[in-house]
């Protein structure tokens, strides 16, 4: 059985316009820097 995170990277790298969304998250809780 697949750990839940491999099953969601799997659909992710299905489905670019799901990624990009997925990054731009990503940026927004951790990469920006907070002032």
């Amino acid at each position: 059985m697949m750990p839940n995170y491999e099953k969601v990277k799997k659909i992710i790298y299905e489905n670019e316009d799901l990624s990009d969304y997925i990054e731009n998250i990503n940026y927004e809780l951790i990469e920006k820097p907070s002032y």
